[in-house]
């Protein structure tokens, strides 16, 4: 998908949609901003945005396609 504004993520994460990050640390700002937005609406519960770094993407990818580990 490539670069989205910053509108059209928190669009897209608020409808459950996947944001794949770099880096740990650029999951985690950006996890951060969203709930800063949340709040800032005046909201008190929301779910959980599905950010994830490329590491931990691929190996939760890996482990939900197969069954014992091998290729």
């Amino acid at each position: 998908m490539g670069a989205l504004a910053a509108g059209e993520m928190d669009a897209w994460l608020r409808q459950g949609g996947l944001v794949v990050t770099a880096s740990e640390r650029a999951a985690r700002a950006l996890v951060s901003t969203f709930h800063r937005a949340r709040q800032a609406e005046g909201l008190t519960a929301w779910a959980a945005p599905n950010i994830q770094d490329w590491n931990s993407f691929v190996r939760s990818a890996w482990a939900a396609r197969t069954l014992d580990g091998r290729l």
